[in-house]
């Protein structure tokens, strides 16, 4: 299928780019000027440009670009920051010495069919061979000038644009389908979540119970409990300052324990507003602080960033730093993680984590992000500022359902933050934050009615992932089947066949030859 086809050196068909006398330029002269940054590799497009004068233009604006022209980065290959010049407004332009500018000869090859060899499979794996450096590996012009293209006639050239340009239609299509389903799957969750925490999904289930306690009785059972234990430790404590001063109070006097921050709910009860009515008789709105452990520093952010110093503090090993990074929605990303030697850590033991901790990152673009800290990890310890730790009372308050509340209210979250440069949520403000308070019973139903529909929801979605990664890799064969001459039928090679200007590469080769010769 490859006849009339001849594999020459992109060099031989392409033409180079001019570079800019920048010395020769009016310093005040306008230029739009593109570089890296300004692709987008997923879609292989320009997406805008920077504007500049002469006398204030990067050092990298020195090549000048026509229409049609291919922009090849030659550093990270792999990651295809590749377009192709499709606007007027952009010729006779500028762009980054950063680029290969890959601009084929005018009756040989069809621009639009350098654009696609370019992001081809074959191309960018040989090139990925030849790059080199660590910190930047990249490839040079020449290196990319010498691989080899497939060159075939020219109404064949056409087809084959013509063909990948359809396939890539209907396969474009068909992942814009994809991607709004998985838009509509956040929806899809979000709505579960709202209608778990309106108290629906639960309904029916507490229609069935006959013992359950309304929200005045859980709230009064949990205080009475409460102060019991508070009661038992002063109770203790008592005893040991009387040991204590029998004994001539030689050691050190016991230390009385403090009196919990929990104890008394505090919340108007307009917060009720968003539960329905058939859950306010059992549930109530409660600060976040009421549901968290009955004991001091249930709820704490990190240490302040002098605490710890990064170059001489973290370790290869010892106790766990958990950093905003490893803070994300519903999940804990264990990748990555520095250590403090266990000296340290006792210094600033009160930010420690255990496992079931609620982590929330609380700084930046990230608040809101919250996950359980998993069984299987050790004791940790938060890093800075940027994140907190709730421990819950386990009596009181399950953490899978604090996770996906919080999940649920993220933007809200947002909204109460300090909206400075860099927005932050204030440890009172979080500690204030209203949450559904309901008895552990119905809680552990209520886990069963989410998980149960955000499972079907995890399958479909990993069915559309899967689907994606097939449509890219089906993106990728029929770029390599164009390249190797096996994308057009039979009949269609025929009549291409038929079109006036069909002729062999060979012959456009000898016209290249002849061409040079004349020059």
């Amino acid at each position: 299928m490859m006849e009339d086809w001849e594999d020459i050196a992109l060099n031989e068909i392409c033409e180079k780019a001019v570079k800019v006398k920048r010395k020769e330029m009016p310093v005040s002269m306008k230029l739009k000027y593109i570089d890296i940054g300004v692709i987008d590799n997923a879609q292989n497009r320009i997406v805008g440009h920077k504007e500049y004068q002469w006398k204030n233009a990067p050092s990298r604006a020195q090549q000048i670009v026509k229409k049609n022209d291919v922009l090849f980065s030659t550093v990270r290959t792999y990651l295809k920051n590749i377009a192709q010049v499709t606007k007027d407004e952009y010729d006779d332009e500028i762009c980054s010495s950063g680029f290969t500018v890959i601009r084929g000869k005018r009756d040989i090859v069809i621009p639009k069919l350098l654009f696609y060899f370019s992001l081809s499979p074959g191309f960018l794996n040989s090139l990925s061979k030849l790059q080199t450096g660590t910190s930047y590996p990249s490839v040079r012009n020449k290196d990319v000038f010498a691989q080899l293209f497939p060159l075939p006639p020219l109404p064949i050239q056409r087809a084959i644009v013509s063909k990948i340009e359809s396939l890539f239609s209907s396969l474009d299509s068909g992942i814009a389908d994809l991607k709004k389903a998985q838009e509509q799957l956040k929806i899809y969750r979000q709505a579960v979540l709202k209608k778990a925490f309106e108290g629906e999904l639960t309904k029916e289930w507490r229609e069935q119970q006959t013992d359950l306690l309304s929200a005045e009785e859980l709230l009064e059972r949990i205080q009475y409990e409460r102060e019991n234990i508070y009661k038992t430790q002063i109770s203790g404590w008592e005893k040991e300052v009387k040991k204590w001063k029998e004994g001539g109070k030689n050691d050190k006097k016991p230390t009385k324990p403090k009196m919990p921050t929990n104890l008394d709910s505090k919340i108007s009860i307009r917060e009720n507003e968003a539960l329905s009515l058939s859950a306010s008789e059992f549930w109530s709105n409660q600060p976040l602080a009421f549901i968290s452990d009955n004991k001091p520093n249930c709820i704490v952010d990190g240490p302040f960033g002098s605490s710890i110093n990064v170059a001489e503090d973290y370790k290869e090993k010892g106790i766990p730093v958990i950093r905003m990074v490893n803070i994300r929605s519903m999940r804990f990303i264990p990748n990555n993680l520095k250590f403090i030697i266990k000296e340290k850590f006792l210094q600033l033991r009160r930010h420690n984590i255990l496992p079931q901790d609620i982590l929330i990152a609380k700084v930046g673009a990230t608040i809101g992000d919250c996950c359980i800290y998993p069984e299987n990890q050790p004791e940790g310890m938060l890093s800075t500022t940027g994140s907190c730790r709730v421990r819950l009372d386990p009596k009181v308050y399950l953490p899978k359902v604090l996770q996906y509340y919080i999940f649920y209210q993220k933007y809200k979250l947002k909204s109460i933050a300090s909206q400075t440069a860099q927005p932050f949520l204030n440890m009172k403000v979080l500690k204030a934050f209203p949450v559904p308070l309901l008895s552990i019973q119905e809680q552990h139903q209520l886990i069963i009615e989410i998980e149960y529909r955000l499972t079907v929801f995890d399958k479909v979605e990993e069915s559309i992932k899967e689907s994606l990664e097939k449509a890219q890799a089906l993106r990728q064969s029929i770029l390599k089947k164009a390249f190797e001459g096996k994308l057009l039928t039979e009949a269609e090679i025929e009549r291409c066949k038929q079109e006036a200007d069909y002729e062999p590469a060979s012959v456009l080769l000898e016209r290249i030859k002849k061409e040079k010769k004349n020059a």
